[in-house]
């Protein structure tokens, strides 16, 4: 590192969190890594750090009042956020870099009170006309933590009640407009705002992104403006704080994108650290022995160990700060991973034959196809389907939806969409409805390249996608969409399959054995995760929806089911009990 004017004790910071002397995930190193790199380099793109003004602000801060109303004494991590944060400079302004901070941490570490600094220093010291700060959560009550933090701290501080009145809901400025409030979740609240300083608290509460984006506009020619997103890790994995983490300010981190506007600060333990191991609590707990007793986290562990799955989950997340899926979750994420194949390309499967299924969405829903191979080294495959523990399976996917329902899709925080749009996983249908037309064109194709034996389908929409397929050879038979059918016909005296009870708990056996092998497509493992378990009172299982608002799809489950159920049932050398076209 070049010779330049730097705090000593942030530094000795740095040096304690690389060399293992402060316990820290391979987050936090990185956060570090990157500050280091760009004391070297960032001046070529237009930056520099400034000491004095990385400094300032943590002076300020230890010059207020704090809940006990005592001179506060910041701890090593808040030191190293305020340094950094309001150390790096534009050089065409002298401005902050950084307008935008996603931090990250298990609860109980202060993430939220340390705002309350940044937040009077802003108001007094940035260079802003009638400066706005708002602080956001996804309800009202979680929203008034921070904003009575930042009330608490003003009546603590005389000098600060020459410049600031409160009220219930807004401390503002006796000389000019400024002010201090709270808002929630729905971006109607934000109406007529003009923030300099945004804080969205408990992100991964949130649905969408749509109220981050409202303060955003809101926030355009406003100088030194500043959008934090402070957050505890969650369970849903659909949500903008997971997919924004994982897309974005990790790949920060590590290098892989590059934007100079967002800083980066997260503490969590490694994916291989122990749960026992007391190095990796301090990891996602900087404040661990400090704000949080250490005898009461050990016995909070043990307790959530002992009371089971559910609590365990929990403590993970919460107290720890890593992202499990919620204990409701059937197929948790790393049984899916663990059937990916790296490489594992369709183009590879040419002439083989494979069984289909279908589920088919006229306008809300996606319609999906799912095409699945038995291992392809079993030369009997063509003439029987044999299923010892040793045979594996193959599945790919294919999806549609309609051009009207994207933006509808969008606003649920399904963001990501227009990736898998632009990747190619996911087909467009012009206007508001699937057209029957295009995906039968589709499977038709695929038919060319491989060899679909059967496709089975739920009944609901399948217009004449069925019939065009029966006349390519395709054997096309209905999958009942039930649990169980004790008698193996319908109510109109049909022959239908005994249900998908059984092919959920195959399809479950097969995932978490590692036969059930994937390309990894981000569509399907965003529908496995919303995937949840019920059982009736006769113990018959079924797979649903995670919510009840219905923004979390599953369809291409569906179809993968309705392809294992045609399977399965002529494995088991049964009557095969679907209804037949025609």
């Amino acid at each position: 590192m070049s010779k330049r004017k730097y705090d000593k004790s942030i530094r000795e910071i740095e040096d304690k969190i690389l060399n293992g002397k402060i316990p820290a995930g391979q987050l936090l190193k990185d956060c570090v890594l990157r500050h280091r790199k760009d004391l070297e380099h960032a001046h070529k793109r237009g930056l520099y750090f400034d000491h004095e003004k990385g400094t300032d602000v943590i002076k300020f801060a230890e010059l207020l009042n704090d809940f006990k109303n005592e001179p506060a004494t910041l701890f090593w991590w808040q030191k190293l956020e305020y340094y950094y944060f309001f150390g790096w400079r534009r050089k065409d302004t002298s401005g902050r870099r950084y307008r935008t901070m996603y931090c990250s941490m298990a609860r109980k570490n202060q993430k939220t009170l340390t705002r309350v600094p940044k937040i009077f220093y802003h108001s007094i010291f940035e260079s802003n006309y009638n400066p706005e700060t708002y602080i956001v959560a996804n309800k009202e009550d979680q929203a008034k933590i921070c904003f009575n933090d930042v009330k608490t701290i003003l009546d603590n501080n005389e000098d600060f009640q020459e410049l600031f009145r409160k009220t219930s809901e807004v401390i503002y400025s006796l000389e000019d407009q400024s002010k201090i409030s709270f808002l929630t979740s729905n971006p109607k609240t934000a109406d007529g705002t003009r923030p300099t300083y945004g804080i969205i608290d408990e992100y991964h509460e949130f649905e969408t992104d749509e109220m981050p984006n409202v303060l955003r506009s809101g926030m355009i020619n406003r100088q030194e403006k500043i959008l934090e997103y402070i957050t505890t890790r969650g369970f849903d994995k659909s949500k903008p704080c997971f997919v924004n983490e994982q897309k974005l300010y990790i790949p920060i981190l590590k290098g892989a994108i590059e934007n100079d506007s967002i800083f980066v600060l997260i503490f969590s333990p490694d994916d291989d650290d122990d749960i026992f191991d007391p190095k990796t609590w301090y990891k996602g707990n900087p404040n661990l022995g400090i704000t949080i007793p250490l005898k009461d986290f050990k016995e909070d562990l043990l307790n959530a160990y002992q009371k089971g799955e559910q609590s365990f989950v929990e403590f993970k997340t919460k107290n720890l700060n890593i992202w499990v899926d919620a204990p409701t979750i059937v197929i948790k994420d790393e049984d899916w991973m663990k059937n990916f194949v790296p490489g594992l390309k369709f183009a590879d499967f040419e002439g083989k034959e494979c069984i289909a299924g279908f589920d088919m969405a006229m306008k809300d829903d996606f319609a999906a196809l799912s095409l699945t191979f038995a291992d392809s080294v079993r030369k009997d495959y063509e003439h029987k389907i044999d299923f010892e523990e040793n045979v594996e399976f193959t599945t790919f996917w294919w999806f549609w939806i309609t051009e009207d329902s994207i933006q509808k899709r969008l606003s649920e925080g399904i963001f990501q969409i227009t990736d898998w749009i632009k990747d190619g996983l996911i087909e467009v249908c012009e206007g508001n409805y699937n057209s029957h037309v295009q995906i039968q064109k589709k499977i038709i194709e695929l038919n060319k390249f491989v060899r679909i034996k059967k496709l089975g389908y739920d009944f609901a929409h399948i217009g004449s996608i069925a019939e065009a397929c029966q006349s390519e050879g395709i054997e096309v038979m209905e999958v009942a969409q039930r649990s169980f059918i004790a008698n193996g016909v319908d109510d109109k005296g049909n022959k239908i399959n005994e249900g998908l009870g059984p092919v959920i708990e195959w399809m479950k056996e097969l995932i978490y054995s590692g036969r059930y092998k994937h390309d990894g497509n981000p569509v399907i493992q965003w529908m496995v995760r919303n995937v949840i378990q019920t059982v009736d009172a006769n113990n018959n299982v079924w797979f649903q929806k995670n919510d009840k608002k219905r923004r979390h799809k599953i369809d291409g489950v569906s179809a993968a089911l309705d392809g294992l159920a045609m399977i399965k049932f002529e494995k088991e050398e049964k009557i095969v009990r679907f209804r037949q076209l025609g």
